[in-house]
């Protein structure tokens, strides 16, 4: 994830993966999550 975002704590947040590039280590979703590199497309903030 790029430094260009910036996220406040408690904010509620969107983020966009590519599943193409996403590859699964342990199928554990919040571990795979942290480990995918390159996959990361963006994220919006939820009101």
């Amino acid at each position: 994830m790029d430094k260009q975002y910036r996220f406040r704590i408690g904010g509620r947040y969107r983020f966009y993966f590519n599943p193409k590039r996403q590859n699964v280590f342990s199928g554990i979703k919040g571990l795979d999550a942290i480990l995918n590199t390159g996959s990361f497309y963006g994220a919006e903030e939820l009101e």
